[in-house]
């Protein structure tokens, strides 16, 4: 049986009959990815830069033989190479199988597989491998069908994965990133390593999360729209994962973030050092110029005494620059020495 062979015969085929053109019947299945070309070390590249991103996959539907053993497979690419997710050797990615750009001896256009979503068949967005879908783990070396433990070959595809210390830790144990917790209407753009998108509104009271200022409702109404782009480094143990895989963003935790709000108020804190701090890694600035509490921008603070400006006037700087003298600096302290002619 061919690969979209049972397809096929649910749908006859897409046989064209006598003095009719033939119509290609669309084709999907699922897909086991058995490799992924990311340089030029991997079969799959062939001297041609344009095979990076191919990945060899099996049918998980398809019977298990003795060549899956060697890897051998069909091979797809990416559907959309301007919004794809890169799977993992053990993931399951959607096939469609769609016209290429090359042509048949009969210059008829070949067809070709194309992958599409990655298939998430657990929380852990981290990485999704299933060695055992659909087939015989005995058949996986067949030259030794018995001679390995189910947690050996559990690890079968960690041996493919280029940079396995990503998702797994020394302990061999998972590495699971948090994910970002939804509100209702949310759109969300997640990485595998904590990166994450959201396009999201204010949550209305029932759902209102006070952990989070943002998410807390303390201004504007339900829906009013904000963006936000964060880099987290928060990870959760696998057996933590059911209790405490999901957080929200949290500006001043996060390891970075971009925020577009409309009404939210976002209790930022300044990431500057109080006043005579020589530890901090702005100690010079700091010791100068730096705030003491409560807490004022720098654009509150008089740049000379260090002082904050309390008048609603004239600014303290103005006036040391009117009364300064020619041929001194504005504080007076430092005489100007005409070097002209010299």
């Amino acid at each position: 049986m061919g690969f979209f062979d049972g397809l096929n015969g649910l749908l006859d085929g897409g046989k064209s009959s006598a003095g009719k053109p033939h119509i290609p019947i669309p084709k999907l299945t699922i897909g086991h990815v058995l490799e992924v070309c990311l340089d030029e070390t991997s079969e799959l590249y062939q001297n041609n830069d344009l095979n990076i991103g191919l990945i060899r996959f099996r049918d998980v539907y398809g019977p298990p033989t003795k060549e899956l053993a060697t890897n051998q497979g069909s091979v797809a690419r990416p559907a959309d190479r301007t919004n794809f997710k890169l799977p993992l050797p053990g993931e399951q990615v959607v096939i469609y199988l769609a016209f290429s750009d090359q042509l048949h001896p009969s210059n008829r256009i070949a067809g070709g597989y194309y992958y599409g979503a990655v298939i998430t068949n657990t929380a852990n967005i981290t990485s999704n491998s299933s060695p055992f879908l659909n087939i015989d783990p005995s058949l996986l070396n067949p030259l030794n069908l018995r001679g390995f433990s189910y947690t050996q070959i559990e690890k079968r595809f960690d041996k493919v994965t280029k940079n396995l210390e990503n998702f797994k830790d020394t302990s061999a144990n998972p590495v699971i990133h948090k994910q970002l917790r939804p509100f209702e209407g949310d759109y969300i753009i997640q990485g595998r390593y904590g990166n994450t998108i959201r396009f999201g509104g204010t949550p209305a009271d029932r759902n209102a999360d006070d952990s989070t200022s943002w998410a807390a409702k303390k201004a504007g109404q339900p829906g009013d729209p904000i963006i936000t782009i964060r880099l987290s480094n928060e990870t959760v143990r696998p057996n933590k994962a059911d209790k405490e895989l999901f957080d929200i963003e949290d500006i001043n935790e996060d390891a970075a973030s971009i925020y577009l709000t409309s009404t939210q108020e976002i209790p930022l804190k300044l990431a500057v050092p109080d006043k005579g701090n020589r530890e901090h890694p702005l100690a010079s600035w700091a010791y100068t110029y730096g705030i003491s509490s409560p807490q004022v921008l720098p654009s509150e603070t008089n740049m000379y005494d260090g002082e904050q400006n309390k008048s609603k006037g004239d600014k303290k700087s103005d006036k040391v620059n009117q009364d300064a003298k020619p041929g001194s600096d504005p504080a007076g302290s430092t005489e100007i020495i005409d070097t002209e002619g010299a």
